[in-house]
């Protein structure tokens, strides 16, 4: 697992947000454009060129190390560590950093960055 810090993950975001808007539009494009299942009519191209490049635009973003938790209200997650333990460093599209962290697998409430948050080093800084 690759391991941010706030950092790093602030860096990546920078770089990789072009991706991450890509993904978030296809998102909102197939949802929109679900084909109905007793619809006669055929499937729309478009949604098919559309799920291809949602799943080229989340692959990219997976090998990078950020996770598409929500990419209808256009949130990711970046996997790290603080004091020890399995956390998840928040991103929201428009912003230009991380704003918060949760514990992960856990669906706690997200919290905000303290300059008293211990980071663990070894963040990882995707240059491409």
């Amino acid at each position: 697992m690759r391991c941010f810090t706030p950092q790093s993950a602030r860096r990546t975001a920078l770089r990789l947000t072009p991706v991450a808007s890509s993904l978030c539009r296809d998102f909102r494009t197939l949802q929109e454009a679900l084909p109905q299942r007793r619809a006669e009519a055929p499937v729309d191209r478009r949604y098919f060129f559309h799920a291809a490049s949602f799943y080229r635009h989340l692959g990219q973003l997976q090998a990078a190390g950020i996770v598409a938790c929500d990419p209808l209200r256009r949130r990711f997650e970046f996997p790290a560590r603080r004091d020890g333990r399995e956390v998840r460093l928040c991103w929201q599209l428009d912003s230009p950093a991380p704003f918060g962290w949760r514990e992960a697998h856990t669906g706690a409430p997200i919290q905000p960055l303290s300059p008293e948050d211990r980071w663990e080093p070894g963040g990882v800084e995707i240059v491409g």
